[in-house]
């Protein structure tokens, strides 16, 4: 059991920031906007295009202040 439990937690994939752009970027067009700015704060080593869709979503959501 133990070993089972260990081989699930050593092969999971892990997310590479591409991905959580992705999916980030799959939930702005859904108007997810609260959802899809907090999936790009997760983001680690924000680019030009992680910032700007951070602020657009802020704007959509209202929040001129952060956007």
């Amino acid at each position: 059991m133990i070993l089972f439990f260990l081989c699930m937690v050593f092969t999971a994939p892990a997310q590479t920031p591409e991905h959580m752009f992705n999916h980030a970027n799959a939930a702005y067009q859904k108007n997810e906007f609260a959802f899809a700015l907090t999936e790009y704060e997760q983001i680690p080593d924000k680019g030009p295009a992680v910032w700007y869709n951070m602020g657009n979503c802020a704007f959509k959501l209202h929040d001129e202040i952060k956007a």
